[in-house]
């Protein structure tokens, strides 16, 4: 009988973080405005993407950059150029050359193209590590 109990408490348990962390997923959606009812008809949204055509850049000696996922390429010119397409999922990029340093730096990604549950509501992500430059 202690068994039927014991064993009748722990399902019950289980059952209810559950439908707990269902609520949790529900609300946190709902909040970030990614939920969707999924019998609406809805119209698929894709960002315009950052385009930047062949711009002459001042002579430069460093390179920093900093992006989260990219294929990259370095053409030999008989200039200093920078062209660029990305996916328009991140903010606008921001590019400087001074003290003969090129920086460039990709946006943050746009809240409405993010994803993931953090448990406890941990805002940290591996991309908020103070991580340093990587010079080529």
């Amino acid at each position: 009988m202690k068994r039927n109990i014991l064993l009748t408490l722990i399902v019950g348990a289980a059952t209810i973080f559950g439908i707990i962390c269902s609520a949790i997923i529900l609300i946190q959606g709902v909040r970030m405005g990614t939920f969707k009812v999924p019998s609406a008809v809805r119209e698929e949204r894709y960002p315009s993407a950052w385009e930047l055509e062949k711009t002459k850049l001042e002579e430069f000696s460093d390179i920093s950059i900093s992006l989260s996922y990219c294929n990259l390429s370095v053409i030999p010119a008989d200039g200093y150029y920078l062209e660029y397409r990305m996916d328009g999922t991140c903010e606008e990029p921001q590019y400087n050359v001074s003290n003969g340093s090129f920086r460039f730096q990709e946006g943050h990604t746009q809240t409405k193209y993010r994803s993931g549950f953090h448990l406890f509501f941990n805002s940290g992500s591996i991309s908020s590590y103070n991580q340093g430059p990587y010079y080529t």
